[in-house]
């Protein structure tokens, strides 16, 4: 991540992770991995005053969450004993419970940038609270703050549309490959973007370079 000299921002890291039983054809240990690298690397920065939220879901925990707002210094690696691929894909719930989570429950500092990632490899199939209708209109609501930022990373789908219809900017969707190094690649692909936008506000699109590489990996 770029540095801004003479300041600190603040950022509140949110991943979304499925972990439907699909998602073992990745592996838990390598999903965990993929998580842990992107905090790894948000830790090298020291211009950014980090905190995390961790959520996964699935058919029997549509919004389970792994680190409630922890500061990044506090924050464990997640582990294969706490993500472990079952059930379905409520994806419209997870999303829809986060957002709500955040507004509900966390006061964000002026000026604190949120970046939200969502990890999913199947499409939406089992949610009971939100429509896609719903998630849409609180996604366009989000973007309309500058200081928010949503990426949408799905495997075995056409992300770009897929993301779209859910309210996620078409240029921070993308598609990967459903394995663990398809997973890798698309974390450090939009970890450098969550940096830029950390450092300077600036959300930048997925180019398509990095795309060939997601859908490559």
């Amino acid at each position: 991540m770029a540095k801004v000299k003479g300041k600190k921002n603040k950022l509140l890291k949110v991943f979304i992770l499925d972990r439907s039983g699909s998602m073992d054809s990745i592996g838990a240990r390598e999903v965990c991995g993929t998580v842990n690298a992107s905090l790894a690397e948000l830790r090298k920065e020291d211009s950014v005053d980090v905190s995390v939220i961790i959520v996964q879901f699935d058919t029997g925990s549509p919004f389970e969450m792994l680190r409630k707002c922890v500061p990044l210094k506090q924050c464990e690696n997640l582990t294969e004993s706490e993500y472990s691929p079952r059930g379905g894909t409520p994806l419209y719930d997870a999303i829809g419970k986060t957002l709500n989570f955040i507004d509900n429950e966390v006061v964000l500092s002026k000026g604190e940038r949120v970046v939200v990632t969502v990890f999913t490899d199947g499409y939406e199939n089992s949610s009971l609270e939100f429509n896609a209708g719903q998630i849409k209109e609180m996604l366009t609501s989000k973007q309309r703050n500058k200081d928010w930022m949503v990426t949408y990373l799905g495997a075995n789908q056409d992300a770009w549309t897929v993301g779209a219809s859910l309210g996620f900017n078409p240029n921070l969707s993308a598609t990967y490959v459903a394995t663990a190094q398809g997973m890798n690649i698309a974390s450090s692909v939009t970890m450098n973007k969550v940096g830029e936008f950390a450092s300077t506000g600036k959300a930048q699109s997925y180019s398509d370079d990095e795309r060939k590489s997601l859908t490559d990996g």
